[in-house]
């Protein structure tokens, strides 16, 4: 792992909350447009962002700690979302899209550069996308 420490890692599809960071915006494509520098979500952006009918982690992505085996998407040793979304998302070929946690990134450290490619295809919460469906209760999906 390079030297990164395992204890600051960061998860890339966290939940809106006072000390997270702020990715990016889901854009109209359903895309994230990254933010190149880092942004720290407070407790008036949180309250802001939730008055809306709509969660925070429809329109925005956000990163915080990795929380390892206390996160669902945990298995064995790795975060599966990264491995999820490799596999079901063609990525590659482009630049990799500005990020201020590259460095620190958890799906980076596991994946590298191809978990970058397509990381702007995730978005957090993806429940009003199956709200018809049984996928309505699995937030932390790919478009």
């Amino acid at each position: 792992m390079s030297g990164r420490s395992e204890r600051a890692l960061l998860c890339p599809s966290a939940r809106c909350e006072t000390g997270a960071t702020l990715l990016g915006i889901v854009g109209q494509q359903g895309t994230i447009a990254f933010i190149p520098i880092k942004l720290v979500v407070d407790k008036a952006f949180v309250s802001a962002a939730t008055a809306y009918a709509r969660p925070p982690e429809q329109r925005f992505r956000f990163a915080n700690r990795c929380m390892k085996g206390g996160c669902r998407h945990w298995h064995g040793a790795r975060c599966h979302v990264a491995d999820m979304v490799i596999e079901h998302v063609k990525g590659g070929g482009e630049p990799l899209p500005a990020c201020s946690i590259r460095e620190s990134c958890r799906w980076f450290a596991q994946r590298g550069a191809l978990a970058c490619s397509v990381c702007a295809d995730v978005i957090t919460d993806m429940s009003a996308a199956f709200a018809d469906t049984e996928g309505a209760a699995d937030k932390g999906s790919v478009r």
